[in-house]
């Protein structure tokens, strides 16, 4: 099975600048933003009034990837990612291709999935990109050539209990202040830094528990990160469903 992907529109949206642009859609109340099809798909979206909600799949061709969530991607195109992104991921390709009418429903799409992660085609298909934006597609098959922080730093669970509650664009800023996103159009991304989280909401720690490892190059922006980071978390001693 081949699967490829073709361009037809262009997102738009005011922010020109990292800063004040919010990390989730939650955060970006009243901000519109427009999408611009291509003159031959805008027959497609007739009646389109009718749907509650759309899917867009995009690229984002004016950023840089981090290498820990690159590695994360190619992980689980081999068939060992985490299991919740798995699932996501086999949900969301599932019903592109029932959209598409590749499959005509969601158990024959899991299956064509599946079977592109066990025979390899889909991180063949990944190496494609890779080479074709002049990357090195060779890291897509060894990742220890991504690029790698010098420093990698637990960071532990101030006290016991379950996870109520993580601010995700306080990890984000997190990783921001790490060199991991630009505060400026002029900011230069250090793509080895970031963060791997070990535990999600609802999860029971103990104190002094892992609760995700950062990856830095520079110990005063370690210090700060890790500092703000301590402080997006909160704790209960009760169960969180």
């Amino acid at each position: 099975m081949k699967i490829e992907f073709e361009i037809i529109g262009t997102i738009h949206s005011p922010f020109k600048e990292l800063e004040g642009m919010p990390i989730q859609p939650t955060g970006a109340k009243g901000i519109e933003g427009k999408i611009c099809l291509k003159d031959e798909f805008k027959p497609g979206i007739k009646d389109i009034d009718g749907f509650s909600h759309l899917i867009l799949i995009y690229h984002l061709h004016k950023t840089n990837g981090n290498a820990l969530e690159v590695k994360e991607a190619i992980d689980t195109l081999k068939g060992n990612g985490p299991k919740d992104f798995v699932e996501l991921c086999m949900t969301l390709g599932s019903q592109m291709l029932i959209a598409g009418g590749k499959a005509k429903d969601a158990n024959e799409a899991y299956e064509m999935l599946q079977k592109v992660i066990e025979n390899g085609e889909a991180l063949d298909k990944l190496a494609e990109f890779v080479e074709a934006q002049g990357g090195d597609k060779n890291a897509v098959y060894d990742t220890d050539l991504l690029p790698a922080a010098v420093i990698i730093e637990p960071v532990y669970s101030p006290k016991e209990g379950y996870i109520k509650h993580i601010k995700c664009d306080e990890i984000g800023i997190c990783s921001l202040i790490l060199g991991g996103g630009r505060e400026t159009k002029e900011s230069e991304i250090d793509l080895s830094v970031g963060i791997i989280l070990t535990n999600k909401v609802g999860d029971y720690v103990k104190e002094g528990d892992v609760l995700a490892y950062i990856h830095a190059n520079d110990n005063d922006k370690l210090c700060t990160a890790k500092e703000r980071f301590i402080k997006a978390y909160s704790f209960s001693d009760d169960l969180v469903v």
